[in-house]
């Protein structure tokens, strides 16, 4: 089927099933598994995954695509005609199908941070996400502290989650090619999940943190507490409040997070 790519969907398909193929490959997906894929297009992903027979459950936003897509499918895989932003997500997860959820998608660009906190918010009802995305948003993922990639959406989702790179896509793999290169990583569960006192609390200070970029942890706290309970609480966690919040690593984040929890 040949459809003409909206740029409203932010659709660009790929063009290259040796790519999906190695996503498939990434996910060690088989016969026992359950699979959401976001985003099929003209079911180039959808093809590779189905070589694989698993539990398949797509959703695609796109209403021109349903009758392709069911018929195409619609006999192997349940087709969701949805924005999976709108889907409810509890229901879809406690479906019939048992198990944990194997995410493979290319992710239109427009939705990726969305989506992302999305599955963060369910980060226990997936075993492992591979996923194509901007290659600046994976480098924002797979950043470390001190660069200028590094910052909220890094340590949001890395709480629930190990990073892994594993390639570069050219635009040049799309129809139409799209300004910019993709990259496909790989999301695990992360086996050990840091102890933290206060969640909600460790968000806000991450986010304060990063507010003003090129602010001193002291000025964007300062909106929060008092100079002399700032003081104090530099000099029980031996942060020194001149560094910028995007030098500290996810361990000093939560040292800072746990003193602030005490003090409210």
């Amino acid at each position: 089927m040949q459809i003409r790519p909206l740029k409203q969907f932010g659709q660009h398909f790929l063009t290259d099933s040796s790519i999906t193929d190695r996503m498939v490959e990434a996910a060690s997906v088989c016969s026992e598994d359950r699979v959401w894929e976001i985003g099929p297009g003209e079911g180039i992903l959808t093809r590779s995954i189905l070589e694989r027979n698993p539990h398949l459950c797509i959703f695609e936003l796109d209403r021109r695509l349903t009758d392709h897509l069911n018929e195409s499918f619609g006999t192997k895989a349940n087709v969701i005609m949805q924005d999976i932003l709108r889907v409810d997500w509890q229901k879809e997860i406690e479906c019939a199908v048992p198990g944990k959820i194997k995410l493979i998608s290319n992710i239109p660009y427009q939705i990726t941070s969305p989506l992302l906190y999305r599955i963060a918010s369910f980060a226990g009802h997936f075993e492992k996400i591979v996923i194509m995305v901007q290659k600046e948003f994976a480098q924002r993922l797979t950043a470390k502290p001190s660069t200028k990639q590094y910052g909220v959406l890094t340590l949001k989702i890395r709480l629930n989650f190990d990073v892994q790179l594993l390639e570069y896509v050219s635009r040049e793999c799309f129809s139409p090619p799209p300004k910019v290169d993709s990259a496909i990583i790989m999301l695990s569960p992360r086996e050990f999940k840091p102890d933290i006192k206060e969640l909600d609390i460790y968000h806000q200070i991450i986010q304060k943190a990063f507010e003003h970029r090129r602010k001193t942890l002291r000025n964007n706290l300062s909106s929060m507490f008092e100079k002399q309970t700032l003081e104090k609480i530099e000099n029980e966690t031996g942060i020194d409040f001149s560094r910028r919040g995007e030098t500290l690593s996810e361990a000093e984040f939560i040292l800072l997070s746990d003193a602030v929890a005490r003090r409210l």
